[in-house]
């Protein structure tokens, strides 16, 4: 878990050489490549309907939401302004600085969360079928200027790239 306000000074010292973000979350001084979009779903530690039908939005905010904030601690969330689109507006009742710290505590609540959707499958945690979801979101690599003539940055960039590349783009 990096800490978003120092990670330009780490990488200008070669104490980390490149971050995987989303495009949001990119401090200013440092470059970043696109990778792959992704898309977020909806979790939670039980099932909250019999599975024969989606979610509706309205019985969604009925529950109460974690969220994650990095960097910056917040009960927003990237889809708080989602919601307030589609005329609603969630309980947040906790924030966490990372994915994997959400993870963890969802599995020990009754909380719902927005997770990006290659973390799952993930022992203890439900998708929750939604009649709509928030938009994805852009993961970006972020690297120090002085990276860029890196081959090894370039090698790791091109296999992130190529593992993660939508079927239709690794065939071409």
């Amino acid at each position: 878990n990096i800490e978003s306000a120092s990670l330009v000074r780490r990488m200008q010292e070669g104490e980390i050489g490149v971050a995987f973000t989303s495009n949001g979350y990119v401090p200013e001084g440092l470059l970043s490549t696109p990778l792959f979009t992704e898309r977020y779903v909806c979790v939670a530690a039980q099932p909250l309907a019999d599975g024969t039908r989606a979610l509706s939005l309205k019985e969604l905010v009925a529950h109460d939401f974690l969220v994650v904030s990095p960097g910056v601690p917040s009960f927003d969330g990237s889809a708080g302004s989602w919601f307030e689109q589609q005329g609603l507006r969630r309980r947040v009742v906790a924030s966490v600085p990372s994915f994997f710290m959400a993870l963890e505590y969802l599995r020990q609540s009754d909380l719902v969360a927005f997770i990006p959707s290659r973390l799952l499958p993930c022992d203890g945690l439900f998708e929750l079928p939604l009649d709509r979801h928030p938009p994805g979101f852009e993961v970006v690599a972020a690297y120090h200027a002085s990276a860029t003539s890196d081959p090894l940055l370039s090698w790791v960039l091109d296999h992130v790239r190529a593992r993660f590349a939508p079927a239709t783009e690794s065939r071409l």
